[in-house]
């Protein structure tokens, strides 16, 4: 019986708060916001979070291969989205964002929404 195997993309706005006196040089993750397009993730990230911290964008990769899912993340630094996903230690996977990010968020731009 073959394998099979579904990719999922999906843009996310997550909160990030900085490392503090008690958890220093850690990076910790807080609430996460599933938008439907990556204009609706600068919409959404716009607002600063009601807690502290700061709003990142993410694309979300998922792979899964019978039932089991594989994730993976490209974030955007200084308003440009990595090349590359990385795994959840922050490694390179070797995976390319596919094309069709970079064309929706430059879309986006056109249109004054980055």
């Amino acid at each position: 019986m073959g394998k099979y195997q579904s990719t999922v993309y999906e843009w996310v706005v997550v909160t990030i708060f900085e490392p503090d006196s008690e958890h220093p040089g850690e990076i910790e993750e807080g609430d996460h916001c599933h938008a439907e397009n990556f204009a609706d993730a600068v919409r959404f990230s716009a607002t600063p979070p009601s807690e502290g911290g700061r709003h990142e964008i993410v694309l979300v990769r998922d792979v899964e291969t019978d039932g089991s899912v594989d994730r993976s993340w490209a974030y955007m630094h200084n308003g440009t989205l990595s090349v590359f996903f990385v795994d959840s230690r922050n490694n390179p996977t070797g995976v390319k964002v596919p094309k069709r990010f970079f064309a929706e968020i430059a879309a986006s731009a056109v249109k004054g929404v980055s």
